[in-house]
């Protein structure tokens, strides 16, 4: 299994060269579509894949092998005589609008050439893989015609909030969010009875209304308050869709095009029994959802919001000396971040919190909380694009490091999206003296002593990027991602002779899902990595563990998670109960105790390094994949509680790490020379 996942990470030549023939393929410039559907078609047909995926449903090779060759010779024939609309109108869709970063225009050729050999081939494969109307398949949701209201404009419009209001009114109802910390927050909120009915006459906010209590429902979290409550707050994978209720809230909408967790939106949408759906996001959905409505036979409302607070472009601050209190400097990688954070305390003197996505949702809230308070000593925030999405921060300026950021590959620029998401989170109502409503759109330059929310740049360089991104339309967004499903799953396999690896099962049915034009499928290609780290165990499972196991959060860079995640599956596997401190050992515990010695003891000069703050966000990951198990194997993780507890230990020694980082870091430099200006190097991207 250790050889599987290594496989995973070291690709062999072969599989390189694979891979660099295919990428040079798909940018052939001089073939025009139907020579490169020829062109498709021909690789394809003579593809081991091919031979395979008819062998999976009980034919020999050697048949395989003729199908296939009659197949290329019959669509050759076929496509020399006719037009593609002729082609298009006999059943041949290539939709080439579902084309993304993660699917190219050969694949999506290839995906339709599966489609139509395995339909020619294995009739009984049509029914499993027709998708073309999802909305069908939530049957109760349909027997209802739903209101669709929705809340669309950029961020800091006060949009969500409309949507919660109506939420707090209502006695039963679900409020959906793409992270933990936002449900956490929303669960809160309506438990302390804190959303605000709106503004008064006086500018003022309006009292808030008497609590509502409400469960708190997340993949790693169930926090029951009153069995009995109407509301609930999820993360948008946990959405129940079997209850009829009063009120849906579907936060970050534009999510739904999300090639990873798109499904889960889509999800939402179609199959929410809510009597009032309010959907929250930016404005690239309208037309998409409106499409989608006719579709289900709802109504739809469209609300559009403006800023509640203005957004200017400052001026670039040139050097860090200009960074003052109140400000979050936006960087792209975690080593990144520390050196920053060092070179801005130096600078100016002001102490910096820190949040990137490398931190436990509960340290990330933490750190926003100390920047938050103006009597904590934390004057400026230091983050990556974490910042963008479920922090409650009061910033006056955003100022971006720089404008590109690493993508694996290269360095690329950030999009559009991404730049007005992180630099819409200057100005936060309530934030400043100053309240205005207008259109971000005449964002301009301003001195850099006005006090609405002020985007901007460390490089003068940069400002020109970000000025041009501010005042840029986003992308519509047309399609909504179509993911597999364990029921697919199951009724693919059981048309094959033999039991097909879940990777096997994962990739064949990728290919040959079909869908209408406001849809896409999506890659899949988290599952498929799950699923290759270890195929072996994973196929002692059956099908439904197996692909939960797919599903699980684990992050397939994390090598120690990694190791988790498989001692966890082999442990599964041969039938024992997991126990939390046995399975991670080796995996970070060690560096627990190291820091709860010198926390206990200040004389125990064990030395703290940005291994062991690596080390430990490492084993809280671990310690959240087993939590997350535990609501899905109740029988096999029966310690949620040991592993709950040695998770807030580990949040608690990440805490004091982040508090004492000034002190680690000159500690470091001492035993360097000459001293280098990288404070936590050789951690990971964020």
């Amino acid at each position: 299994m250790q050889q599987t996942a290594r496989a995973l990470f070291r690709p062999s030549h072969a599989n390189l060269r694979s891979k660099l023939q295919s990428t040079l393929k798909d940018k052939s410039p001089s073939l025009n579509f139907k020579a490169r559907i020829g062109y498709v078609l021909n690789d394809y047909c003579k593809s081991h894949d091919a031979v395979q995926l008819l062998t999976n449903f009980g034919l020999t090779q050697s048949t395989a092998r003729r199908k296939l060759k009659q197949f290329r010779e019959d669509v050759k024939q076929q496509f020399s005589s006719r037009s593609l609309r002729e082609m298009e109108e006999l059943g041949w869709k290539f939709d080439m609008g579902a084309v993304t970063e993660s699917v190219s225009r050969n694949k999506i050729i290839e995906r339709t050439i599966q489609q139509r050999l395995i339909s020619q081939n294995i009739a009984s494969v049509d029914a499993i893989t027709d998708f073309r109307q999802p909305s069908l398949k939530y049957s109760k949701a349909r027997t209802m015609r739903r209101k669709l209201i929705l809340h669309v404009g950029p961020t800091n419009s006060g949009k969500t909030h409309s949507a919660l209001l109506a939420l707090s009114r209502a006695k039963t109802g679900i409020y959906a969010g793409p992270l933990r910390l936002l449900a956490h927050e929303i669960f809160l909120r309506l438990n302390q009875g804190t959303i605000s009915p709106g503004i008064g006459t006086d500018g003022k906010p309006l009292p808030p209304g008497p609590p509502k209590t409400c469960n708190l429902y997340t993949g790693e979290e169930v926090r029951i308050v009153d069995p009995e409550s109407g509301l609930k707050s999820c993360t948008v994978e946990m959405v129940p869709l079997e209850h009829e209720i009063d009120v849906g809230v579907i936060d970050e909408i534009q999510l739904i095009a999300d090639d990873s967790r798109g499904p889960a939106w889509t999800a939402a949408v179609l199959g929410m029994r809510a009597k009032e759906l309010h959907i929250c996001g930016e404005e690239t959905v309208v037309e998409l959802l409106e499409r989608i409505a006719k579709e289900t036979g709802d109504e739809i409302i469209v609300n559009r919001y403006k800023r509640l607070t203005e957004l200017r472009i400052g001026k670039p601050l040139s050097t860090l000396k200009n960074v003052r209190k109140g400000d979050c400097v936006v960087t792209f990688s975690r080593s990144g971040i520390w050196a920053l954070k060092r070179k801005i305390e130096d600078a100016t003197g002001l102490r910096c919190a820190v949040a990137y996505g490398g931190l436990p949702p509960e340290t990330r809230a933490e750190q926003a909380k100390l920047f938050n308070d103006k009597d904590s000593g934390y004057d400026v925030m230091v983050a990556s694009d974490a910042i963008g999405m479920g922090l409650n921060l009061k910033i006056r300026r955003v100022v971006f490091e720089t404008v590109h950021k690493w993508n694996g590959v290269k360095e690329v620029p950030l999009s559009i999206s991404q730049m007005k998401q992180i630099a819409g989170r200057a100005g936060r109502y309530g934030v400043n003296e100053k309240e205005n409503i207008i259109e971000t759109n005449n964002a301009k330059v301003e001195d850099e002593d006005d006090q609405s929310g002020v985007a901007t740049t460390l490089n003068p360089m940069d400002l020109q990027i970000l000025e041009r991104a501010i005042s840029a339309k986003i992308p519509t967004i047309n399609k909504a991602a179509i993911g597999i499903s364990t029921d697919a799953l199951k009724d693919l396999n059981n048309l094959m002779p033999s039991r097909a690896s879940l990777g096997d099962l994962i990739k064949t049915l990728t290919g040959l899902l079909r869908v209408s034009n406001n849809y896409f499928v999506t890659s899949n290609q988290n599952l498929l990595q799950m699923a290759a780290i270890a195929n072996e165990p994973l196929s002692q499972l059956p099908i439904d563990d197996a692909y939960r196991f797919a599903m699980a959060p684990c992050n397939t860079r994390d090598a120690n998670v990694v190791a988790a995640l498989c001692r966890f599956i082999d442990a599964q596997a041969s039938g024992e109960t997991i126990e939390p401190i046995k399975s991670l050992e080796g995996l970070g515990l060690k560096e627990l105790k190291d820091v709860e010695k010198v926390i206990g003891n200040p004389a125990y000069k064990k030395p703290l390094s940005p291994d062991t703050l690596n080390s430990l966000e490492s084993l809280h990951r671990s310690l959240v994949l087993y939590t997350w198990l535990s609501f899905r194997f109740t029988l096999d993780y029966t310690r949620r509680s040991v592993a709950q507890d040695l998770k807030v230990r580990t949040e608690r020694c990440i805490e004091y790490i982040l508090e004492n980082v000034t002190w680690i870091s000159k500690q470091r430099q001492r035993r360097r020379t000459p001293p280098k200006p990288v404070i936590m190097e050789g951690l990971p991207d964020a």
